[in-house]
């Protein structure tokens, strides 16, 4: 099983290009803990928000080492990838309107091989959540509806 495009955002990105690939399982290939641990440790150039919808996967994190809050989340729903959300304690004011395996996919340490290789098996499954994504965003984070919002 090989896994392109992802890409980590906050507090740090880790690149992993279309081009390239990132063994998680197979003959000879490093286990899903090795090729992880080895990929966290591959440094990369800062990559511009705009160049986000590049990769397949986009996985929001903590916003440190402590697992503080991020605010990079509101802007990963339109670039046409799925979204990984790691599991962490920090709240925005529009995750409870967030569902799990229909707008991202929650993801740690012990479930981020198998969530991705599950994935890659299933592109309905993908295009489902890019869909999703992409109307959570128009009904919760848009323009339009954030100035309804505050009003």
């Amino acid at each position: 099983m090989t896994v392109v495009g992802l890409l980590l955002v906050a507090p740090v990105a880790l690149l992993v290009p279309t081009t390239s690939a990132l063994r998680l399982t197979g003959g000879g290939a490093l286990s899903r803990r090795a090729a992880l641990a080895s990929a966290a440790n591959v440094s990369a150039a800062h990559v511009a928000q705009a160049n986000y919808s590049a990769y397949k996967y986009l996985i929001h994190m903590p916003g440190s080492a402590t697992g503080s809050y991020s605010r990079n989340l509101q802007y990963l729903w339109t670039h046409g990838s799925v979204v990984l959300v790691w599991n962490h304690s920090a709240t925005e004011w529009y995750y409870g309107a967030l569902v799990d395996g229909v707008h991202y996919v929650s993801v740690d340490a012990a479930t981020l091989g198998d969530r991705l290789a599950d994935l890659e098996r299933d592109p309905a499954l993908r295009a489902r959540l890019v869909r999703g994504a992409r109307r959570f965003f128009d009904d919760h984070l848009a323009a339009p509806v954030l100035v309804n919002r505050w009003r």
